[in-house]
This record gives C-alpha cells, sequence and structure tokens, in this order.
C-alpha cells in the first residue's frame, strides 16, 4: 500500500508546487 501511495503523494506535491508558482507570478505581476 505504502509504494502505492508515494506515486500521489509525489503527484500532489508538483501539483501544490505549480500553484504556488502560479500565486506568485500572479503577485509580482500585481
Amino acid at each position: 500500500m505504502m509504494a502505492h501511495r508515494v506515486p500521489q503523494i509525489v503527484a500532489n506535491c508538483e501539483t501544490e508546487d505549480e500553484v504556488t508558482a502560479k500565486r506568485f507570478a500572479a503577485e509580482r505581476t500585481v
């Protein structure tokens, strides 16, 4: 089960990074 969960966590982290990057870009634009 653990091995199956890891990919999900990694994908979630990548998604959060993208959201953070978009937020940072938006703040810089404003």
